[in-house]
């Protein structure tokens, strides 16, 4: 099973979502990517914030299930947390 990682605190809100879904981060950081996982390990959403204190994600396109939040910087893993669409 895949375990929350949280070097850095996140908060998903809603969690589970319908639409979207808002990524809160400690504030501070900056130039981190956002990446999204569907169950399988498939990359289904990626995108770069430059200021990433609240990142909204659109959740529309995407199929109902689990998916994994992943949130990097310089290439590191900074927090990871699981993420359900409705």
């Amino acid at each position: 099973s895949i375990s929350d990682y949280q070097q850095v605190p996140l908060v998903i809100s809603p969690n589970p979502a319908h639409e979207k879904s808002t990524l809160h981060l400690q504030s501070g950081l900056e130039n981190v990517n956002i990446e999204l996982y569907d169950i399988a390990g498939k990359l289904v959403l990626s995108q770069k914030q430059q200021n990433s204190h609240e990142i909204e994600i659109n959740l529309a396109h995407l199929e109902s299930g689990v998916y994994i939040v992943k949130v990097l910087q310089d290439q590191k893993i900074i927090s990871q947390q699981k993420l359900i669409k409705k």
